[in-house]
């Protein structure tokens, strides 16, 4: 569904965006800048995603029913593949450590 909402062919292994990018939304980076997070994503332009986040618990777990919303959602510009990215301000002074998740948005 998510290959079909994103504008290629789910028939086609070699229609965009699986043909430059598998699977087509990928987080490429998680960086630190100071005490800030910079999430970077390969996309498909013309589509709006949303970062969502979730806490770890102890030893590094998390639920994946737990994430929720971080931020504004974002309509990426332009066409193709697209890298974009996203800073969660104070992120990397957040204790247990976060989980980051991409969405696309219907």
């Amino acid at each position: 569904m998510e290959e079909y909402e994103a504008g290629s062919d789910p028939q086609n292994p070699l229609s965009t965006p699986l043909q430059v990018v598998a699977p087509p939304f990928q987080i490429t980076s998680v960086v630190r800048a100071g005490n800030n997070i910079v999430l970077t994503w390969n996309t498909a332009g013309g589509l709006t995603n949303q970062v969502q986040v979730t806490s770890g618990g102890t030893g590094g777990s998390y639920s994946t029913n737990g994430f929720t919303n971080l931020g504004a959602q974002m309509l990426i510009g332009g066409s193709g593949i697209i890298t974009t990215n996203y800073t969660d301000v104070g992120g990397a002074t957040n204790t247990p450590a976060r989980y980051y998740h991409v969405r696309l948005v219907p």
